[in-house]
């Protein structure tokens, strides 16, 4: 059980260092730019506002000697934004850069595909690729993105949400897990029904992928990185899993 989990952390940490290293700092640097505005985009023109209303609503309707309650509930409330943002920024950033990461996973497959999968990093025609690229993204945001906004739903329950964060928190690893295992898969030639077989086989190893991706976009800066870092360590992890 502990090998497992420390698998799933240990290849996105791998992913992390790759991404940082000089031979995918081109990928790095394009894809940090596009997440941290949209990030920036998010957090400043939707989340602040929200939570603004919020406040303004609470203060209005709460008794003057329960206005104290609100301070802590404001905090939970812009940590939620602030993960709510990473997650939906890093989800647009994958859609717009989905060729892009698809590009950088076939560079960092070292090892020999599964059969019916693109040999010796071999990139398919632009156009074919880009096509079956958007239509492989819809199939991953109607996977993920309920599932993200639920966890931000039940973030917010009062009071329940203290029983519900864990559920919350494996929704959200689940999810993530999903969309970035799914790039070497269809680099792979294989159905996202794959990936999701693949998640189901390795319960543990993913879920502790996914949450250490989780965590990471919700740390201010460090998750503009997390689509190639995260992109490169589920590379690896699916290459890993294919050998055994």
């Amino acid at each position: 059980m502990f090998s497992d989990i420390y698998k799933g952390a240990y290849f996105f940490t791998q992913g992390l260092k790759l991404a940082c290293s000089r031979q995918y700092r081109g990928f790095l640097l394009s894809i940090l730019l596009v997440t941290l505005f949209i990030f920036t985009v998010l957090f400043l023109l939707v989340a602040i506002p929200v939570v603004e209303a919020i406040g303004f609503q609470a203060e209005q309707k709460l008794p003057r000697w329960l206005h104290w309650l609100w301070y802590p509930a404001e905090v939970i409330l812009y940590l939620v934004s602030i993960f709510l943002s990473g997650a939906l920024s890093n989800i647009i950033s994958t859609t717009l850069n989905s060729f892009r990461l698809a590009k950088l996973s076939l560079l960092v497959g070292a090892s020999q595909p599964p059969s019916g999968s693109l040999q010796n990093g071999e990139i398919r025609n632009e156009n074919t690729s880009l096509i079956s690229s958007a239509k492989r993204e819809a199939s991953r945001l109607s996977y993920v993105l309920p599932r993200i906004f639920l966890v931000g739903i039940l973030s917010m329950i009062p009071v329940g949400n203290f029983i519900l964060v864990p559920l919350s928190l494996i929704i959200s690893a689940r999810s993530i897990a999903a969309q970035y295992l799914d790039v070497p898969s269809e680099n792979a030639n294989q159905t996202f029904a794959n990936t999701l077989a693949l998640i189901k086989d390795n319960k543990l190893t993913t879920l502790a992928f996914g949450s250490c991706a989780s965590l990471g976009m919700a740390i201010p800066f460090l998750n503009a990185i997390i689509a190639p870092s995260a992109t490169i360590g589920a590379t690896l992890l699916w290459h890993d899993i294919h050998q055994v």
